[in-house]
């Protein structure tokens, strides 16, 4: 894989994307590929320079045939808030162009088909990436317009699924379209593509979550002051299910209540990950309470 280094940032180059430019060039479309190429190129910088703004490190910028990635640093720093601007800043500069083009060419200043080409082309790729599934852009922004409320990992598993269900429309539909032309097999290929991401984030959201947990603890004792958020739960409640009501940039402390809506315990989200690590997930909060009882009496 080909990279460099561009005012401090590492960019690498997918070794397909040079079978990409050699299959455009023979059939005679390579200046509308290098046009495409960047396009994608401004919009994951996009991404980076408004991530440097909030002093996010930025590990590398990947390009590959299907678009391209950032990779940031430690993204269980990011606030919620945070990572909706940094994800719409690469759709908002296709528009921009889109917008800049479109002027341009309605008062006649330029007219030439790669001008319009690359209006059409930044269209396409900034709507694109506003589809909210990941690894999308609209995937990011829904998820963290989701948790402000919900939580990052309830966020990113409601996000997963609109992706697999979208992935399996867009399958179906493929597979139907495949039978009256294979022009159309790369809808199959980007419904597979979409499923697959949607896997790997789910897993990427538990490691994640589980970081920015131990690191608040950290932070805590350092700074002495956090903001907190407090859970009222049934003692009936499983631990993984208090897990995915966490969310990020706030220290979480939970009243456990009985039946009868009486508070029975108060503990910290420390002690969540502390009982989820020794006696698993499934295991509830008032069995829980009854292992600390135990081990405190002991």
């Amino acid at each position: 894989m080909k990279e460099l280094q561009l005012g401090g940032i590492l960019i690498r180059f997918n070794p397909f994307l040079l079978l990409v430019f050699i299959f455009y060039w023979i059939f005679g479309f390579l200046w509308e590929i290098i046009i495409v190429f960047g396009i994608t190129f401004l919009h994951e910088l996009s991404h980076t320079i408004v991530a440097r703004y909030y002093n996010i490190q930025i590990l590398e910028i990947e390009l590959f045939p299907l678009g391209g990635v950032v990779r940031l640093k430690e993204v269980y720093h990011i606030k919620p808030i945070e990572e909706m601007i940094i994800s719409l800043a690469g759709p908002m500069i296709n528009i921009l162009f889109s917008l800049l083009s479109f002027i341009l060419i309605y008062f006649n200043i330029v007219q030439d088909y790669f001008f319009h080409f690359f209006m059409f082309s930044n269209i396409i790729i900034g709507g694109f990436n506003l589809i909210p599934v990941f690894p999308l852009d609209g995937g990011r922004i829904l998820r963290a317009y989701l948790s402000r409320k919900l939580g990052n990992h309830k966020a990113t598993l409601i996000t997963i699924g609109i992706g697999k269900l979208l992935s399996l429309i867009l399958f179906v539909s493929g597979a139907y379209l495949v039978y009256y032309s294979y022009s159309y097999l790369y809808v199959v290929f980007i419904a597979i593509y979409i499923y697959h991401q949607s896997n790997k984030e789910r897993q990427m959201s538990i490691y994640i979550l589980v970081r920015e947990i131990l690191h608040r603890k950290k932070t805590l004792v350092k700074q002495g002051i956090m903001d907190s958020k407090h859970l009222t739960v049934m003692e009936t409640v499983d631990l993984k299910t208090v897990f995915k009501y966490f969310s990020s940039g706030k220290y979480h402390y939970i009243g456990v209540i009985n039946s009868n809506g009486e508070l029975v315990a108060s503990i910290t989200e420390s002690q969540i990950i502390d009982g989820i690590s020794i006696y698993g997930g499934d295991i509830n909060l008032s069995m829980y309470l009854d292992f600390i009882r135990e081990k405190e009496t002991s």
